[in-house]
């Protein structure tokens, strides 16, 4: 495809170097690609306003994606025409469009047309049904109900039995019964006097998904969508149009988080299997349910191997086809990427598949990371990076933040990011940005990122931090010495789909605690599937795949190889390559199953029978050990070195992470150590520049030294500012850079090191060092100051020269603490939720006619429910239902109501009595959420709100709290809620959701004014400590904005804003939304109940050698 900066490819390659400039002001097209989730009546105007919003935070391309609650036809014409107006307005503004392929997802059904006009193109699965049992026995078994077994609505395809005791004759030992098939629906059988397998195998349809095995299906997908799109906007793709967006594509779909005897299947796989692996398909299907001998692990192999591939080529590479014949790119993610249970089940090996996308993605979903604990959450990105790194994609997108909750917060956000990023993502694609939130939609896998939240007006800066960890780590050579084997043919050769067994949960645990364990080793490696493998060239003792090249393979527990594969791994060894084996060696191959080729070679290396060592795991029923580790070495003459970490269990019950680390490094040099395994770290270089990602994803302050393989000159460029530090104290030792580090929780920084370019730098001190200018060759001006009391120096190294300078005795900081009590100033309406309702069903039309919706109306006999659609409390659907609540008031302003989730053909509001009149404008929480008018029907004391709604079906209602806006402060009298006038000071140390404001989301400013004599400002320097803010704070101090944390840690530098006397200072916290939208009490404003001014003693020093 076309590279040109303004093509597709073009738009979304990445730097091939840096410089200060650029990381200060990054691309555009570096910051976050969203999901714009178009789920309502899509108002050209509404559009128009939510483009310029993007635009305006600093949003350069988006995602068009079909969901929940669209009004316009999914395809139709008028979709085509707010599509075209889409593309119009953001070209325009600037802005990029992508297209998501689908409605909802996953991909695949054209918003399930195709499925709908031709049912013969849906989807199907192989059920197995199996007895175990001992004979002689007469059976008459049937299949149009489930009395017995469910197998109404399947399709027979084959009836078989087998002796339990001649598994190894398989498949000569085979009773084809399916010519005893009775009735058109029943067998009758009288089995022999032994113990038998009866084994039914019938067709079950998948009416909700396509069978993309079939040409057919994935012609009419795209013919359904992809085609459509090029009729209406031809002129457009490749140019403002950038590419196609694939969501959880599978070939299999049927309950998917069940272990079921089930597996992928269509109606020509006996033909084509048969064509490309030489046997018959259904002949062997007992092998891919039990145990059939020494050919299990071939046939299994076989079978996953071919779905694998076909699937690949009919469904993956036609789509990447039409889009590369149309001038755009190709992109997304599969399903269960993280999951190896599921990956081998609904995909297969997604490293095949990935080969098809232009930039290969992977999918991250709720507030969590991959911990020690959980280390199968690192997979999914691994997985996207290392094939991005193989198959030369310029960038690995991870789609994120779906489900991190309504209460997500930048820092949260961020969180997930860093942790992406080090694990090589370099596309962030948020889910998603909603339209509208109005209703259910709100409940779409929150949350929406966009307008609705009170950080929207501070977007801009989290984009610029995307946007400059994208800057520094697309592209560039990604430093990883070591290889870890993707353990595909070995889970393929022990998947049973009904039940787990003993070898693949040993591979698939172990396989997750190595990715985990290397990682906080600093062992950064790439996963490699044995395709990639055995294309990989053998250079200097190196596997060379693409642009990468390692050192060290390593193989978790794995059973079953190929046999070219394992010739890969003699050549290497034999060339001078490093490989380590853990807990269990290959005894099988792909090509025979039971095989005596990896037998012998492993005896020639370690002197151990693979054979042996799977029956000792298979049968150990003990508790593991490291106690019971040993290590195996062999060597050769090149310099090859293998060795074998053997155990009498999984590696993940034991966690021997000394032990490993000890193994790789008696191998390996490592190329970057660190001594804290909570800090991880990704080595990017571009140009001259060794780059290094360095996180904390811990929930504390972590101090660690980082030992870098590589000497020169070192810089600290902070991603949050768009900095550069060369103030870094650091010192060169053995050849390596050392650098002492403390990064807070959750943050990160990166290390930059200019190799070969040696410069004058202070190497230690017990101080902070602000300032190091070189004045001439010998002489040098020095900033610092200290922490606490001290005699203070600073070591600074020129050249080969080093030298340490007193610079006197510095005092501990003068600490003031502020008192409590702040000036309040409220921004925003105060909000008030109503979630508690007495509710009538009225099924004759009669509550206007007897007056339900005036004050003294008794509603003792009402039922008491919270909101919710109709069908959480009847099955019978009314003609009205009415909602009746009441608040109190002693003062404030009540001014309006949101009408949001107000849900049926018509309904009526009423507030003490009198109709209230709905205009439904847009609201400044939702585009489609509007507001009534309360001016003239609040009154003092208590009022009462009656709410009459026409359902048209079940899921209407009062589907969310209403909820009152306003000037007032909200008060609880025990459970009773008491409206108030608002007040005008607020406390430090306490939640504003305790001091009036329960459900209030935006900002709020605390103000004071604090007099700071002379001798507190004089050589000093000045720091703000507000500690624990929830959730963003912005300082301003004398009239100046001073900073914006979006994030912790919440200390701020006001040294240049301060003055002697007294001075103002303003803090403004914005919470979450989660307050005003789910009426959850989040935890808001300044908890830390001490903000202190800090005065550090400053000083300046000219030093020479």
């Amino acid at each position: 495809m076309d590279n040109n900066e303004l093509s597709p490819l073009g738009f979304i390659n990445p730097m091939p170097d840096i410089d200060p400039t650029g990381f200060k002001e990054p691309p555009a097209r570096f910051s976050p690609i969203p999901f714009w989730f178009w789920n309502g009546d899509m108002d050209e105007n509404k559009m128009l306003w939510e483009l310029k919003e993007f635009k305006d935070k600093g949003i350069s391309s988006l995602f068009i994606h079909a969901r929940f609650g669209l009004k316009v036809p999914y395809l139709s014409q008028d979709w085509f025409s707010k599509v075209r107006y889409a593309v119009e307005k953001a070209k325009e503004l600037g802005l990029k469009i992508w297209i998501y392929d689908e409605y909802n997802w996953p991909s695949g059904t054209a918003g399930l047309e195709v499925t709908r006009k031709y049912p013969e193109l849906r989807g199907k699965v192989l059920q197995a049904v199996i007895w175990r049992f001992k004979g002689p026995l007469f059976a008459f078994t049937e299949m149009t109900d489930s009395r017995y077994i469910d197998l109404k609505d399947t399709k027979l395809l084959r009836i078989m039995a087998m002796p339990v005791k001649a598994l190894e004759d398989f498949p000569r030992n085979v009773m084809d019964l399916t010519p005893n098939f009775a009735f058109g629906s029943a067998l009758s059988w009288e089995s022999p006097e032994e113990e038998v397998y009866l084994m039914w195998f019938v067709k079950r349809d998948v009416e909700w998904y396509i069978d993309p095995f079939n040409p057919a299906a994935v012609e009419k997908f795209i013919e359904f969508t992809h085609e459509k799109y090029r009729s209406a906007l031809s002129k457009e793709l490749g140019s403002s149009i950038l590419g196609f967006y694939t969501d959880e594509p599978a070939y299999y779909y049927y309950i998917t988080g069940a272990d079921l005897p089930t597996i992928p299947w269509s109606d020509d796989f006996p033909r084509l299997f048969r064509e490309l692996k030489g046997y018959d398909l259904v002949e062997h299907l007992p092998a891919l349910f039990i145990n059939v001998g020494n050919k299990t692990a071939k046939i299994r192999f076989d079978f996953w191997d071919f779905v694998t591939k076909y699937y690949s080529k009919v469904f993956y590479q036609n789509i990447k086809d039409w889009c590369h014949k149309n001038g755009v790119l190709f992109v997304g993610h599969l399903l269960f990427e993280d999951d190896l249970r599921r990956h081998v089940k609904c995909e297969g090996n997604v490293f095949e598949h990935l080969r098809h996308l232009d930039i290969a993605g992977a999918d991250h979903l709720y507030a969590k990371i991959g911990t020690s604990e959980s280390p199968a959450e690192h997979v999914a990105p691994k997985i996207a990076s290392s094939a991005a790194h193989h198959y030369g994609c310029p960038r690995t997108l991870c789609e994120s933040f779906g489900g991190i909750y309504w209460d997500t917060t930048f820092e949260r956000m961020k969180w997930l990011t860093d942790w992406e990023y080090v694990l090589g993502v370099d596309l962030l694609n948020p889910h998603g940005f909603h339209y509208s939130i109005e209703g259910d939609r709100k409940r779409d896998w929150p949350p929406s990122q966009f307008y609705h939240h009170p950080f929207w007006k501070y977007y801009k800066k989290f984009a610029e931090y995307v946007a400059r960890l994208t800057y520094m780590l697309g592209g560039g050579e990604h430093v990883a010495d070591v290889l870890l084997l993707f353990p595909i043919s070995s889970l393929w050769a022990n998947y049973v789909p009904q039940e787990r067994n003993v070898f693949f949960d040993i591979i698939e645990q172990d396989f997750y605690y190595l990715t985990d364990a290397l990682l906080r080793m600093h062992r950064d490696y790439d996963y490699v599937d044995e395709e990639n493998l055995n294309k990989a060239e053998i250079v200097d003792g190196k596997i060379k795949i693409g642009r990468e090249c390692y050192s060290l393979l390593f193989l978790p527990p794995i059973t079953t190889l190929r046999l070219a594969t394992l010739e890969k791994i003699r050549e290497f060894y034999e060339k001078g390559g490093k490989i380590v084996f853990t807990v269990l060696l290959p005894f099988q191959s792909a090509e025979h199953g039971d095989d005596e080729a990896p037998c012998k070679m492993f005896m020639k290396l370690f002197n151990i029978d693979p054979r042996k060592i799977a029956k000792e795991i298979e049968s150990f029923k003990g508790i593991v050990s490291k106690n019971d580790i040993r290590v195996f070495r062999s060597r050769n003459a090149k310099g090859g070195i293998a060795c074998f970490i053997r155990t009498r269990g999984p590696l993940s019950a034991i966690k021997p992470d000394a032990l490993v680390k000890k193994v790789l490094s008696s191998m390996l040099t490592e190329d970057v150590e660190i001594d804290n395994h909570e800090i991880l770290c990704l080595h990017k270089v571009k140009g001259n520049n060794d780059i290094y990602f360095i996180t904390n994803l811990s929930e504390r302050d972590q101090k660690f030294t980082a030992r870098l393989k590589n000497t020169g000159r070192v810089e600290a460029w902070d991603p949050e500012k768009g900095e550069v530090s060369s103030t870094l104290v650091y010192r060169t030792h053995k050849g390596r850079t050392e650098i002492s580090l403390q990064l807070p929780r959750h943050s990160s920084t990166f290390l930059v090191l200019k190799r070969g370019e040696e410069q004058p730098h202070v190497s230690d001190s017990n101080l902070i060092v602000e300032r190091f200018e070189r004045i001439n060759n010998n002489a040098f001006l020095i900033t610092v100051y200290a922490e606490r009391a001290c005699s203070g120096w600073v070591e600074v190294t020129n050249g080969n020269r080093r030298k340490r300078f007193m610079l006197g005795r510095f005092t501990n900081p003068k600490i003031k603490v502020l008192s409590k009590s702040w000036e309040l100033i409220v921004e925003d309406e105060n909000a008030f939720l109503i979630k508690d309702w007495k509710v009538k069903l009225d099924y004759n039309c009669k509550g206007i006619e007897e007056g339900w919706y005036k004050p003294d109306y008794d509603d003792s006999s009402w039922i008491s429910r919270r909101y919710g659609p109709l069908i959480s409390f009847t099955e019978k659907l009314p003609s009205c239902v009415w909602y009746r609540s009441r608040f109190l008031v002693k003062g404030g302003n009540i001014s309006k109501l949101l009408l949001d989730g107000i849900s049926g053909r018509a309904f009526k509001i009423f507030v003490n009595g009198k109709t209230v009149e709905v205009s439904k404008p847009s609201s400044k929480l939702d585009v489609n959420i509007g507001e009534a008018s309360l001016e003239g029907v609040i009154r003092p004391g208590e009022n009462f709100i009656t709410i009459q709604i026409e359902p048209a079906n079940l899921g209407d209602g009062l589907l969310d709290p209403v909820r009152l806006l306003g000037a007032f402060s909200v008060r609880f009298d025990k459970e009773t809620p008491v409206l108030e006038p608002l007040g005008k000071e607020i406390v430090v140390g306490k939640s504003w959701t305790e001091q009036g404001f329960p459900y209030y989301s935006g900002s709020l400013t605390y103000r004071k004014n604090i007099y700071l004599p002379a001798s507190f400002l004089n050589k000093k320097k000045i720091m703000l400590d507000c500690s624990d803010v929830r959730d963003i704070l912005e300082v301003e101090v004398n009239g100046s904005a001073v900073e914006l944390r979006l994030w912790p840690p919440y200390i701020v530098d006001i040294t240049k804003y301060v003055k002697q006397g007294n001075n103002e200072i303003k803090l403004r916290v914005t919470n979450s939304a989660t307050n005003i939208i789910t009426g959850k009490q989040k935890s808001s404003g300044i908890l830390s109940p001490n903000i202190k001014v800090m005065a550090f003693d400053l000083r300046e020093a000219k030093v020479s050698f």
